[in-house]
C-alpha cells in the first residue's frame, strides 16, 4: 500500500536531509513529494537525492503546497510533515495500522521539541489538538507537521476550497471533520528543531495568530486576515 509524503519546503536545505532520509527509512512503498515554493539555496539539490517528485509553485505558501502535494499524490494515504520534522522509525506504517483498525479516515499524533520554547510550544499544541479543538469543533486537531489521512476524503473536503498559508491545518481538519473519524495517540510522535521558536515575541504572536484563526474559522468557515502573504514563485 502507497504512502505518499507531502514535504513543503522554502530554503529548507540546513534540515532537509534529515527530514527525508528518516521518511525514505520507512520503507519502499513510500512515495515523498518536495512541493517548493522557489528556494534560493540548495534545497532541491538536496531532495533530488530521495525523490524525483519535486514541485515548484506559482504561488508561496504552506497551504497551497500542501493542497498541491495531494493532489499530486497517488498513494490510498497522505502523510503530512515539515521540512525541519523526521519521523521516528515504523511511524508511518504504525500509523495505517491504527487507523485502518478504528475505521478513522485520519490519524495525528504529537510533535516533540528541544528547548525552552519548544516545550512550550509543544505543550500548546498537544493541548489545543487533542482537547481544545475538539471542545470548538467536535473532533480532534490534525498537525501539519505529523499527520495521516486518507487521500480521497481529504480531497473531497477541500474541494473547490484554497486552503489558508496560516493554520492551514486546522482549516484542513474543519474541512474533514464531516467526512469521518479522525483520532489522536500520544505514542504516534515525530520530532522537530526549535528553529522557528527561539525568539519569545515569535511564539507569543504566534499563539495570537492561532486564536484570531480559530475565531475567523468558528464565525465564516474560513481563515482570512490571517493569511501569509503570497509570493511569486516558479512556475509549475
Amino acid at each position: 500500500m502507497l504512502i505518499s509524503v507531502i514535504v513543503p519546503t522554502l530554503n529548507e536545505g540546513s534540515c532537509i536531509e534529515k527530514c527525508l532520509s528518516s521518511i525514505t527509512s520507512q520503507g519502499s512503498d513510500v512515495e515523498i513529494l518536495v512541493i517548493d515554493g522557489g528556494s534560493t539555496d540548495n534545497t532541491r539539490e538536496m531532495a533530488k537525492k530521495y525523490t524525483k517528485k519535486i514541485y515548484n509553485l506559482k504561488k508561496r505558501g504552506i497551504g497551497i503546497a500542501r493542497q498541491v502535494g495531494a493532489e499530486k499524490a497517488v498513494g490510498k494515504y497522505v502523510y503530512m510533515t515539515d521540512a525541519d520534522c523526521w519521523a521516528s522509525p515504523n511511524l508511518l506504517h504504525d500509523m495505517v495500522k491504527m487507523l485502518e483498525k478504528s475505521s478513522a479516515i485520519a490519524i495525528t499524533g504529537p510533535t516533540k521539541y528541544s528547548g525552552i520554547n519548544g516545550k512550550i510550544m509543544q505543550l500548546w499544541y498537544y493541548l489545543y489538538d487533542k482537547y481544545y479543538f475538539r471542545y470548538k469543533y467536535g473532533t480532534i486537531g490534525l498537525s501539519g507537521r505529523n499527520s495521516l489521512i486518507r487521500r480521497d476524503k481529504l480531497l473531497d473536503a477541500i474541494k473547490g476550497k484554497e486552503m489558508p498559508n496560516f493554520w492551514e491545518d486546522g482549516f484542513m481538519t474543519f474541512c474533514l471533520r464531516k467526512h469521518g473519524k479522525m483520532i489522536y495517540i500520544d505514542n504516534l510522535k515525530n520530532f522537530s528543531l526549535e528553529r522557528r521558536l527561539k525568539n519569545p515575541l515569535t511564539l507569543i504572536k504566534t499563539i495570537k495568530m492561532y486564536k484570531k484563526g480559530m475565531k475567523e474559522l468558528k464565525q465564516n468557515g474560513k481563515i482570512s486576515s490571517c493569511h501569509l502573504p503570497l509570493t511569486s514563485g516558479r512556475n509549475l
